[in-house]
């Protein structure tokens, strides 16, 4: 079908007069919703226009191909969006409320190897872990799992040949659900790594999973912080690298290091309308509060960040 859609289509799949068929449904710009499903009610051939309706608003108007961009629309959703027949800005924005839409919500979704999230902002139950484990990135469903199993997998894979080390990187926007995706992709890994050892002599080595997880609340006390967008958001980067041993023909979890980066410091001292200080900090009112404030903040960063060094919570490379 790939040729058969260059034919019937312009450049970035942009529908031309002719193609734009009576009764059928399409993507059209909307001022407020970006893209807008409209029905198809009439074509003027003479003047190369379309009476459509908003199935929405359930509004009729007319448009006209030459003057507003008509997308082709997609008949189903689908967990991988390089399935879809037409694969263009308002397909994937539309595949994407589709499967998050709270009657059957489906907050994962990807593209290839990239996973898309919409925050469902509730509680989802988890799908059962023997899902993952094992399974390749195609046969398992969309979730931070399928991407660490891969990750995990195919570290094992290339470690025979020196070259093992993978990368998972999560971006998105304040309130997009990062700090909780990185929780459970690091949940999943440790728990995997637990499951291949079988070594009961280095305890360092057995509690090291539950101390990386639990140096996460001391962390979000420092540097997270209510926005107009999110009650917890984290105003810092973070980078963790965790550091997996062969032992016994299987890899086991050895150390890791986590390391934080552009502090929002500015915060400790003042904060927009509506937000707050940094969880562990109080709200000051002047100057010399803002300055007590801010040397408190950071004697108190510095000494529990050497507590969790000493307890091997941030760093555990020997």
């Amino acid at each position: 079908m790939g040729g058969g859609r260059e034919n019937i289509t312009t450049q970035h799949g942009r529908l031309e007069f002719h193609h734009v068929e009576e009764r059928g449904v399409y993507f059209v710009p909307h001022p407020t919703k970006l893209w807008a499903k409209v029905l198809v009610l009439k074509r003027d051939e003479k003047k190369q226009k379309c009476r459509v309706r908003d199935l929405e608003s359930s509004d009729e108007l007319e448009l006209s191909p030459k003057e507003i961009i008509f997308y082709p629309t997609n008949e189903k959703s689908v967990e991988d969006m390089t399935s879809l027949r037409h694969l263009h800005e308002p397909a994937i924005l539309d595949n994407l409320e589709q499967r998050a839409d709270l009657r059957e919500q489906r907050p994962y979704t990807r593209i290839a190897n990239v996973l898309i999230a919409v925050n469902p902002l509730r509680k989802v139950i988890s799908p059962p872990l023997t899902a993952f484990q094992g399974a390749s990135l195609s046969s398992a469903p969309p979730h931070p799992w399928a991407t660490a199993e891969t990750a995990y997998r195919q570290m094992i894979l290339d470690g025979s040949m020196g070259k093992g080390d993978q990368s998972i990187v999560i971006s998105g926007e304040s309130g997009a659900g990062k700090t909780e995706t990185a929780k459970m992709v690091l949940a999943y890994l440790c728990t995997v790594a637990n499951s291949s050892s079988t070594s009961n002599d280095d305890s360092d080595s057995i509690h090291l999973d539950r101390q990386l997880i639990e140096s996460n609340p001391i962390l979000e006390s420092l540097g997270n912080a209510k926005t107009l967008r999110n009650n917890n958001s984290s105003r810092f980067g973070k980078f963790l690298k965790l550091e997996f041993i062969k032992q016994e023909n299987q890899f086991i979890l050895h150390g890791a290091a986590i390391e934080t980066y552009l502090l929002e410091r500015s915060r400790v001292v003042a904060q927009a309308d509506g937000e707050r200080n940094y969880h562990t900090m109080p709200p000051c009112s002047n100057f010399l509060e803002s300055l007590v404030i801010f040397v408190i903040y950071e004697i108190q960063a510095v000494r529990l960040l050497k507590i969790l060094m000493m307890q091997k919570h941030i760093q555990h490379f020997v």
